[in-house]
């Protein structure tokens, strides 16, 4: 046979050319192989821990329960909510611990910022093992040191939705439940009617009708502050402070305070930007009228309080102004965060925005260790005319006065102190029919009926 033909046969021969053709696509089959199994193995653990971290959440959101609170102080025998979250998400297979992580966290709802919510993330660091064959190697190293992995992530968010009880009056008593944080006597029928009082305290009112409320719900006792004894209603849930996490909103001081600072005086007619501060506080010298920014202004007062002597005024415009008490901390010195003297404040609230409905917000962190933030004669030392909220978280309210609606604004009150007590005229003119058009969600309480997740 001649060369030739040798050659023709040999080139023509197709004899094993798919194994050729195996070896030179096996390397691609791999990693489409790889990319269905890992891939599909990263989304069910993701859809795992999504219904872990769903379910957490909502046993967060029903035991409501935090470390430093009475239901987890009084014998320790309640666990937290962060407690509660990570006992379901154990249950799910998802412990914390080397590339699992489960946190959980009381703040904000996202779409309603004055409300609580139960936050629950879950994290899983799983091993990229298939897909580095196409080069895929993970975000991260595995906490083992055996390779490289990929972080898989769930986040749920729960809201507790309680009876629509909601509060003019929230004492939060942070000495306990045993603590009489609403006590009144001696009082004429101070109408609080259309709305219920709430504490994590006991409320004990005597004297004619107490307050009046349609109901009074404490983690304590309960007795004569409601319009009928059967709206005294002890033994309820603690109700979380609705609105500590606007803290995160105060501005950084653009002024110093110093122990010998002077308050700034103020007088007449004053046109302000939507944020003004002043450091060492605010004495008038005479009335004073405020104009605000479009759409309300900030004024922050830091070391200081807000003196309105006898015979003044201090008038916030139609556009709203919130008052926010803070302090820079300066070594050795304890300033009153606080509204005196004998005059009048006459403000209302913005109505929109991060701080829609607060008329006067005292920061959380200032207590009575920081200096003075009580108000010994509230209502009428300076007199009350605030359409909104009063929020003095860490105050002893010794309320004597009245307090009506602003020239300015509506039908809306709500008050959130440590306790309140009153023995002599106490009288509410205002309520809250018209909280909604001034900006301000309520304070509320109750016996949780069920919960939602909201993200």
């Amino acid at each position: 046979m001649s060369m030739v033909r040798r050659l023709r046969r040999f080139f023509a021969d197709q004899r094993g050319g798919a194994s050729v053709m195996l070896v030179l696509m096996l390397i691609p089959m791999i990693g489409v192989m790889g990319m269905a199994v890992e891939g599909a193995s990263f989304y069910f653990t993701g859809r795992a821990m999504q219904n872990a971290a769903d379910s957490a959440a909502l046993a967060a959101a029903q035991n409501t329960c935090d470390v430093s609170e009475t239901c987890h102080t009084a014998g320790a025998t309640k666990p937290t909510f962060v407690q509660e979250a990570a006992a379901v998400a154990t249950n799910y297979g998802f412990t914390a611990g080397g590339d699992t992580t489960v946190s959980t966290k009381r703040a904000a709802c996202p779409d309603a910022p004055t409300q609580p919510c139960y936050w629950v993330k879950i994290t899983r660091v799983v091993p990229v093992n298939m897909l580095r064959i196409i080069g895929f190697r993970g975000d991260t190293e595995l906490s083992s040191g055996a390779g490289r992995g990929q972080t898989i992530a769930a986040l749920s968010v729960a809201s507790p939705k309680a009876n629509p009880s909601t509060l003019c009056l929230l004492s939060l008593a942070w000495g306990g439940s045993s603590t009489v944080a609403i006590d009144t006597h001696g009082s004429p029928k101070a109408d609080m009617g259309g709305c219920s009082i709430g504490t994590n305290g006991s409320a004990r009112c005597t004297g004619s009708n107490g307050l009046n409320s349609d109901a009074t719900l404490a983690v304590g006792t309960s007795s004569g502050c409601s319009a009928s004894t059967s709206g005294d209603k002890g033994s309820q849930p603690l109700i979380a402070d609705p609105y500590s996490a606007l803290a995160s909103n105060i501005p950084a001081p653009d002024c110093i305070s110093s122990k010998t600072g002077s308050p700034t005086s103020l007088s007449g007619n004053i046109t302000l930007g939507p944020l003004k501060q002043y450091c060492n506080g605010i004495t008038l010298t005479a009335s004073t009228t405020i104009t605000p920014a479009p759409g309300g202004t900030v004024i922050v007062v830091w070391d200081g309080p807000v003196n309105i002597p006898s015979g003044m005024t201090l008038t916030g415009g139609s556009e709203g102004v919130t008052i926010i008490f803070a302090s820079q901390n300066v070594a050795g010195f304890k300033p009153v965060f606080t509204l005196t003297g004998g005059g009048t404040i006459d403000i209302s609230s913005i109505r929109s925005g991060v701080w829609s409905g607060v008329a006067i917000y005292t920061d959380p962190s200032l207590t009575d260790a920081s200096g003075t933030v009580d108000y010994s004669a509230a209502g009428n030392s300076p007199t009350w005319k605030i359409s909104g909220l009063i929020y003095v978280p860490h105050a002893d309210i010794q309320f004597s006065g009245v307090v009506s609606k602003a020239s300015n604004g509506l039908d809306c009150f709500g008050l959130v102190d440590d306790t309140f007590s009153s023995n002599g005229t106490t009288k509410i003119l205002e309520f809250q029919t018209q909280c909604a058009q001034q900006g301000l969600i309520p304070p509320s309480g109750g016996n949780p009926i069920r919960q939602a997740l909201v993200r």
